[in-house]
């Protein structure tokens, strides 16, 4: 394991990167790990670089402890067999949510169970993505929490009396992340009299929105269609105990998203614990 960074920024992004050979045998690398920028960094160390490298190194030592399984490829596996399937691709738009700081604003309003408000909403809001529908589907996104009827119904109870102010709030922050690029005409049909459902589907165009520009700055163009078709293709299955194969193969859209934002998610296997330390969000 190496730390990679851009030694030219003033406040660069510290990754982790390994090498490997690509299915043909070229040697290859690819990050592991994102540490953060070097300002935040600074907040829990006095010397970044070498806090990342430390980490690096024990990574490293970790890897040494290899278990190994044995998977027949050419198993065939029937439809009846598939179990545990689910998304993980709404990890790439989970990257847009948190940028949305929506969190804030439910601190802002008293909210005392902030962290089971956000896991809620972003599920209310990636249903929308996928099923234009918010309130089914639960349990499709990999590592979703439990929830229930009752735990959207405390979510809507907290954020109806504050139904305007959560709209210029969002509006707000997107537009801040939008920059040059135009986001503000998604808001220009919405109305205060929609219900709560037609929130959870403004922020899921937001988000789909932010991300299409997103990857357009990293030099990408596709249209949000091919993004949300990809993003819905990202599924895997429990092969075994431990082990999900994905249910997909790698197009442009992946590659994209995979240069732009390193979550690794474009292998054939995963270990069931690397897929969960993907789901934990920066403390």
């Amino acid at each position: 394991m190496k730390v990679t960074y851009n030694k030219k920024a003033k406040d660069p992004t510290y990754y982790i990167q390994e090498s490997y050979r690509n299915k043909d045998g070229k040697s290859t690398t690819r990050t592991v790990k994102i540490l953060g920028k070097h300002s935040a960094l600074l907040k829990m160390t006095d010397d970044p670089l070498a806090y990342a490298q430390e980490i690096a190194k024990k990574m490293t030592e970790e890897k040494k402890e290899t278990i190994t399984y044995t998977i027949d490829p050419n198993q065939k596996v029937e439809w009846s067999e598939y179990s545990g399937i689910r998304r993980i691709g709404s990890l790439y738009l989970r990257i847009i949510f948190d940028r949305l700081q929506l969190d804030q604003f439910l601190v802002s309003i008293g909210d005392h169970h902030v962290q089971k408000s956000i896991n809620v909403l972003e599920l209310l809001v990636y249903n929308m993505v996928f099923y234009d529908d918010p309130y089914d589907h639960f349990k499709d996104n990999f590592g979703s929490v439990r929830i229930d009827d009752q735990d959207v119904l405390m979510l809507q109870n907290m954020l109806d009396p504050h139904y305007g102010e959560f709209i210029n709030y969002v509006k707000k922050q997107a537009s801040l992340l939008a920059g040059k690029h135009p986001i503000k005409r998604i808001f220009d049909h919405f109305s205060l009299t929609f219900s709560m459902s037609d929130i959870y589907r403004l922020i899921a165009q937001v988000i789909v929105r932010l991300l299409k520009y997103d990857l357009e700055d990293h030099g990408y163009s596709f249209k949000e269609s091919d993004l949300i078709k990809t993003l819905d293709q990202l599924q895997v299955y429990h092969r075994t105990k431990q082990i999900y194969q994905a249910m997909y193969q790698g197009n442009h859209v992946l590659r994209a998203l995979e240069e732009t934002y390193h979550l690794g998610l474009d292998y054939e296997y995963y270990l069931e614990s690397d897929l969960m330390e993907k789901m934990k969000r920066p403390e």
